[in-house]
């Protein structure tokens, strides 16, 4: 398949309380649309607007697990203006030895 490689950043507004997550593709540079959210009990959910497939979707990421070794990143869109969401992509991730669990 195609694996998107590219460098996402997050950047956390005081102010509003909220995270703001973008992602920037290595093949054309271009800057997506941002995700904004926040964490909650340990669980981080962002929402954005994208395109899939020519259309017009709403986006949603979950951080889950954020206080254990594996934390858990899922991407799910919706085309219903939220009502049903399709989960597309998950990515489990490993600590690296002597990262401290925040």
């Amino acid at each position: 398949g195609d694996v998107p490689i590219g460098m996402s950043m997050h950047v956390y507004n005081r102010n509003t309380q909220r995270w703001v997550s973008t992602w920037v593709g290595a093949r054309d540079g271009a800057m997506q649309a941002p995700m904004v959210g926040s964490f909650t009990c340990g669980t981080g959910t962002f929402h954005g607007a994208d395109e899939h497939e020519g259309q017009a979707v709403q986006v949603r990421y979950i951080w889950s697990r954020t206080a254990t070794p594996n934390p858990r990143w899922e991407q799910a869109y919706s085309r219903d203006g939220g009502k049903n969401w399709e989960t597309n992509w998950v990515m489990d991730y490993r600590r690296a030895p002597g990262e401290p669990v925040v």
